[in-house]
């Protein structure tokens, strides 16, 4: 019964080291990835970018900057006992990761090309990248984490390397550790619950094999007087006192052995309550680790959610700064259709300008026209009356002809031809004047029509002077919408770097509280488990209390 007692206790020890064992194996690669992800995380965080952003302007080995951020890199390494720790950048040119800084190795010079899987993705994604990288010659564990600047663009990366050799040394030593403490553990209770077993069979035996002793001699005595049962007085006084001395010590093995098997149940006892304390603090435990569980299961669920719609409020960003940048863009077009259309306008007043002193001109000569006009009708008429008073003349000739008879005949031809001529000149004064006067009215009408023209272009002119003053103030409204339509981009951009930075967070955050959820859920299977072996641990002291009970029934019946 006892045997089997132990039996159940090894199969269940053997069964939970077994348990423990397997969720260490599984879960110690993810916690090491994890702590040395929050570890490079913590690094990109603490590093001065503009340490960085003017070591990048003259990346050289006489640069000030160049020691401080090698022997940061250096402290780093040495505290983490990690060999292979650097600072690089990416080429655009070429897509191809070189190296700035190494904290290590004085050999590797500034622009190395390094063959990295993850350099190029770190830098262009501007997230956290790790992973196992495997090619012929080794086999390492690469971490990759960005060093932004205040707009969220990538200045450089940092970066280490850490062999399969020492990772595996670092998960087989706390994997050994543990393991060497659960056996010593195991060693231990086996030893003490060996020595208590054998202790006390020791003294249940010992009396039982000095009576079986002199029960053999006895027998060898009685066979030797063949079968002669008359003993003398001495050997039976030894005999009586031995078996007295026998029943005493097996009367004071009893006492004992009932005084220990009390101390045992009392021990057992002690053992119980405490069993049940630590089986109610399991309880307690799983309880609040369940409690824990559903909040992390909530608090995952707000992550998920807060990530959804921060990937929406990242989308609309990108969408009005797209929708910013096509009005910039059209800004741009009307700010040099208001330029063309402000230049063409004041060529238009300058022409109409000089439209309009012309106009100004020809209105000078229109009256200059009427004043010579009213001069030449003056002249005609005195024409006209220098005209009448020679036909007077010459009517007063041919009267004078007549009167002098054969010898004004010659006079009287000339008077006829002065008045022929006088006649004449009165009819083309007349048509000149008639001339004249279309003329003139001509010119009346023209300066009419050119004054109209020159008010009209006035009205124009002063219309052109205001629609130029206000395709001006458009122009500088446009402008002015559209340098506050760049700040409104600029800011937008960094809003959306802001908040892909968060969402960077967010998701670092959803990932580890999924690896978090995860650990808690291995780790409430295990205190159930223990729980459960805690439970059966109780049922076996139970067991070993009835039967120690029933130990002592007997050795009553047999002290009677």
């Amino acid at each position: 019964m006892l045997i089997q007692k132990i039996g159940i206790i090894a199969i269940i020890t053997l069964f939970s080291i077994f348990v423990y064992l397997n969720i260490v194996i599984t879960t110690s690669n993810n916690v090491l990835i994890n702590y040395y992800e929050d570890v490079l995380y913590n690094l990109a965080s603490s590093f001065d970018y503009k340490l960085t952003y003017d070591f990048l302007e003259t990346p050289t080995k006489s640069s000030p900057v160049f020691k401080d951020i090698r022997s940061y890199l250096s402290e780093f390494s040495d505290n983490l006992g990690i060999d292979d720790v650097y600072l690089s950048t990416i080429n655009l040119i070429d897509n191809k990761e070189v190296l700035l800084v190494h904290g290590s190795n004085v050999n590797f010079k500034i622009g190395d090309t390094i063959d990295s899987k993850f350099g190029l993705e770190a830098y262009n994604s501007k997230q956290m990248i790790s992973g196992n990288v495997k090619d012929n010659n080794s086999n390492y564990y690469s971490f990759y984490s960005p060093i932004l600047n205040e707009a969220g663009n990538v200045l450089a990366l940092v970066a280490f390397n850490i062999t399969e050799n020492t990772f595996i040394k670092l998960t087989l030593g706390k994997f050994i550790k543990t393991v060497c403490i659960l056996l010593l553990l195991n060693v231990f209770l086996t030893i003490f619950y060996i020595y208590i077993a054998t202790l006390g069979l020791w003294k249940i035996l010992k009396p039982i094999y000095i009576i079986k002793n002199e029960v053999l001699n006895i027998s060898n005595k009685i066979l030797a007087v063949n079968k002669n049962i008359s003993f003398s007085t001495h050997e039976f006084n030894v005999i009586q006192k031995l078996f007295v001395k026998s029943i005493s010590l097996i009367n004071n093995f009893i006492l004992s052995l009932i005084i220990y098997l009390e101390y045992i149940k009392f021990s057992i006892s002690k053992v119980k309550i405490s069993s049940l304390e630590m089986v109610n603090k399991i309880k307690s435990t799983i309880t609040y680790i369940s409690k824990v569980s559903k909040s992390n299961e909530n608090v995952n669920k707000e992550v998920f959610n807060l990530k959804n719609k921060m990937q929406i409020f990242s989308d609309d960003i990108n969408l009005i700064t797209s929708e910013i940048k096509n009005i910039l863009e059209s800004n741009i077009t009307a700010i040099n259709i208001c330029q063309n259309n402000n230049e063409f306008l004041n060529e238009f007043l300058i022409e109409i300008s000089i439209l309009i002193k012309k106009f100004k001109t020809e209105q000078t000569e229109c009256r200059n026209l009427t004043i010579l006009s009213n001069k030449i009708n003056d002249i005609l008429e005195n024409i006209l009356t220098i005209t009448n008073e020679t036909k007077l003349l010459s009517l007063n000739a041919s009267i004078v002809a007549i009167s002098a008879g054969e010898h004004g005949k010659s006079f009287g031809v000339i008077a006829k031809e002065v008045g022929e001529l006088s006649q004449n000149i009165i009819k083309s004064t007349g048509y000149i004047q008639q001339t004249l006067v279309k003329i003139s009215n001509t010119i009346n009408l023209l300066n009419k029509e050119s004054i109209e023209i020159f008010e009209s272009f006035k009205k124009h002119s002063e219309k052109s002077k205001i629609f130029s003053s206000n395709l001006s103030e458009i122009y500088n409204s446009i402008k002015n919408i559209t340098i506050v339509l760049k700040d409104i981009s600029f800011s937008s951009e960094k809003l959306n770097n802001k908040n892909e930075i968060i969402l960077e967070n967010v998701t670092f955050l959803s990932s580890n509280s999924s690896s978090n959820l995860n650990s808690i859920k291995q780790i409430e299977n295990l205190i159930t488990k223990v729980n459960d072996n805690a439970l059966t641990f109780r049922k076996s002291f139970e067991d070993l209390d009835d039967n120690i009970n029933q130990i002592k029934f007997e050795l009553n019946q047999f002290k009677l």
